[in-house]
């Protein structure tokens, strides 16, 4: 599996290298990458108040360009780090313009099938309350997306939820989180939403679309053994496994699994990519990435 981890001076690199580290995706090959932003005429915060870029200002333009080229080399230089005291090697490359339309276009180019990031987060005023380059990667990356928000918790067993609502795609899902075998998932959740039986009204008094609610065409019995018979082929990856099946919208169900188990990690898949994966993927996963405070894998088989 090749992956591409991306860093930039907007967002601290540290918990997305430690949660990919921690993952331990067997076989992996990685590509560390420094997303230089250009800043045309604002005012670098590293500088004195006459440095600026400005179309006479050569001078003051070269010495940004070269701090920013030290920047990302001191940021690879210690990513690098980062990774090797786990026993990853990898290799870097600097990226000009926006971090995610260049974080896309070099993924696509290096045959990735595994782009990462580190959340930056805003204040609750924001429309999204984590930043642009998570909703862009989720919204417009052709592969998987790893999204960290936080530091995964030192010296306890790595948990991951996978919410699942038993579709096709999500299958295809499954086969792929079990063939990227990520060794260092000691705990999983099978986890899905159902319908209460005779529960229609309360369905409707949330005004969401389908896509937002839960897998209403399963019954709960079935939902539970299919959601165990996962669990038991994930078992075969030495991993402590468990099942949820909750009764209420999926946003609320995985709020609530994830915080009963103190989760790490939320899984889900997403089809399709690019303007229409709006609508396709509901924002489950867009508000899963850019609303809630759980580090994100979101697959894309």
């Amino acid at each position: 599996m090749n992956a591409l981890i991306g860093l930039d001076r907007e967002a601290d690199g540290t918990p997305i290298l430690e949660l990919f580290a921690r993952l331990g995706f067997e076989d992996c090959r990685v590509t560390l990458a420094y997303a230089a932003e250009p800043r045309s005429g604002r005012h670098n915060p590293r500088f004195n108040s006459g440095d600026y870029i400005d179309q006479g200002g050569a001078r003051s333009g070269a010495a940004v360009a070269l701090t920013a080229e030290e920047d990302a080399h001191q940021m690879l230089d210690l990513a690098r780090d980062v990774l090797y005291r786990q026993g990853i090697h990898s290799t870097h490359v600097i990226l000009h313009g926006h971090p995610a339309s260049a974080l896309i276009e070099a993924a696509d180019q290096l045959g990735a099938s595994l782009v990462g990031a580190a959340a930056t987060k805003f204040g609750p005023i924001r429309c999204a309350v984590f930043g642009s380059v998570c909703r862009a990667l989720t919204i417009g990356a052709h592969q998987s997306v790893l999204i960290a928000k936080d530091m995964p918790t030192p010296d306890k067993p790595l948990t991951a939820v996978f919410a699942t609502d038993h579709s096709t795609y999500c299958d295809k899902a499954i086969d792929a989180l079990y063939q990227m075998n990520p060794m260092g998932i000691q705990k999983l959740v099978i986890m899905s939403a159902v319908a209460p039986k005779g529960y229609d009204e309360l369905w409707a008094s949330y005004g969401l679309p389908e896509s937002e609610q839960a897998t209403l065409t399963l019954n709960r019995e079935k939902v539970t053994q299919r959601n165990a018979a996962i669990a038991e082929r994930f078992r075969g990856l030495n991993m402590e496994t468990s099942v949820a099946v909750i009764d209420k919208p999926v946003r609320d169900g995985i709020n609530e699994v994830m915080a009963d188990n103190n989760a790490d990690l939320l899984i889900l898949a997403a089809q399709g990519h690019g303007f229409v994966e709006r609508m396709t993927i509901g924002s489950v996963s867009l508000h899963e990435a850019v609303a809630e405070p759980h580090s994100l894998l979101i697959l894309r088989p």
